[in-house]
């Protein structure tokens, strides 16, 4: 049912924080999708999407390539086209 219900409805920006990380939203999409994505083709389509925008902000302290951080454009963040995924 769930699968059904994905191209209608975006769960990502229930289910994360304000700003999240790439993998934090892939982990999402793999858990119901039960598929797992390629890393670089689901940032890709999300990124073209419009729907998410890369902040100039980096999770945790690590001065080693940390994680780059994300949000959700408020006004277009339902408009990721889900069947890229299924």
């Amino acid at each position: 049912m769930i699968r059904s219900m994905l191209p209608i409805l975006f769960v990502g920006h229930e289910l994360l924080p304000e700003k999240f990380t790439m993998s934090e939203l892939r982990k999402i999409y793999e858990i119901f999708t039960e598929k797992t994505l390629d890393r670089r083709n689901f940032q890709r389509k999300v990124l073209a999407s419009g729907s998410i925008v890369q902040l100039d902000e980096t999770k945790g302290t690590s001065s080693y390539n940390p994680p780059i951080l994300y949000s959700f454009v408020e006004d277009r963040k339902d408009m990721i086209d889900y069947s890229l995924f299924l």
